[in-house]
C-alpha cells in the first residue's frame, strides 16, 4: 500500500545455521569461524542489544522459504561480479524480517584466515557487510 514500514530484526537473538558446504580453501568449520567474528564486531556496537546465536550446520542451502536464516557457499556464474548478497523475507505490515539467507559466491578466491590473505577476499570482511 502507501505506508512505510522499518525494516527490523524480531527482538530476542537472531539465530542462524551455516550451510556444511566446503569450497576450495574454505571449510564450512572455516565460515562458521568468520561469521561468529562478524557478529561478534555487530554485537560490540556501542548501544546496539543486537545479538546473533549460531545455531550450527544445516544441509540446507542458503536459498529459498524454510524459515531459517542460512549462510553459505553457492556457485553463481552468473553473477560474476557478485561476492555475496542477502535474500530477506519480511512481514510486509511491520517490516519484521522473518528469513534472511546470505550466499557467498564461489567463483572468487576466499580466505577465511583473520586479518586476511593477499590476493584472496575476506570472508569476514563480507559477512559482516552482509549481516549489517
Amino acid at each position: 500500500g502507501t505506508q512505510t514500514v522499518d525494516v527490523k530484526w524480531p527482538s530476542g537473538p537472531i539465530r542462524y545455521f551455516i550451510n556444511e558446504r566446503d569450497i576450495a580453501a574454505v571449510s564450512a568449520a572455516d565460515l562458521r569461524a568468520a561469521v561468529a567474528r562478524a557478529a561478534s564486531t555487530w554485537q560490540a556496537v556501542p548501544g546496539t542489544t543486537i545479538r546473533f546465536e549460531d545455531q550450527g550446520f544445516t544441509t540446507a542451502a542458503p536459498t529459498g522459504l524454510d524459515g531459517r536464516n542460512t549462510l553459505g557457499f553457492l556457485d553463481r556464474p552468473e553473477l560474476d561480479r557478485v561476492l555475496g548478497a542477502t535474500s530477506l523475507l519480511l512481514d510486509a505490515s511491520t517490516g519484521a524480517l522473518v528469513e534472511a539467507d546470505v550466499f557467498f559466491n564461489t567463483r572468487f578466491a576466499w580466505s577465511a584466515a583473520p586479518g586476511g590473505e593477499a590476493g584472496r577476499v575476506d570472508l569476514e570482511s563480507v559477512v559482516l557487510h552482509e549481516l549489517g
